[in-house]
């Protein structure tokens, strides 16, 4: 069976967000987390991250919103960031993508945030939205 020939006709769209406004460095943190149900195949339709520099670090060190896939229908893993802004109020960095492709059940998607400077605070933003479908039977 191919990617094209297992989905239904009526999609449900899920979408999940995270935001703060300027928190402290942190370690790596999941903020987001999507599997594809059993029986089940989505879609992802969108997908993003960013990270903005709100007060400056005593030492900047790796910053960055990002998605990580566990394809374990494929043994894929795919990973998009937006990462290393600059140590300025105001500096950011960011990236969006639509209709990354099909993912099937036992799929993973997860959002994290990670902040690993001395001082200073972040602003960080990760957002995904999926649509989900029965698997078609044949």
């Amino acid at each position: 069976m191919g990617y094209q020939d297992f989905f239904d006709r009526e999609g449900k769209s899920i979408a999940f967000g995270w935001w703060s406004q300027g928190i402290a460095p942190t370690g790596q943190v999941e903020r987001i987390s999507y599997t594809v149900p059993a029986g089940k195949a989505a879609l992802i339709s969108i997908r993003s991250a960013s990270i903005m520099c709100i007060t400056p670090a005593t030492t900047r060190a790796f910053a960055a919103s990002w998605h990580r896939d566990q394809l374990v229908s494929s043994g894929l893993r795919e990973i998009l960031a937006a990462q290393g802004p600059g140590n300025n109020a105001g500096d950011n960095a960011q990236i969006a993508i639509g209709v990354a492709g099909p993912i099937r059940a036992g799929d993973e998607v997860v959002a994290l945030t990670v902040d690993l400077s001395t001082g200073g605070t972040c602003a960080f933003q990760v957002g995904l939205e999926v649509l989900e479908f029965d698997r078609k039977i044949t």
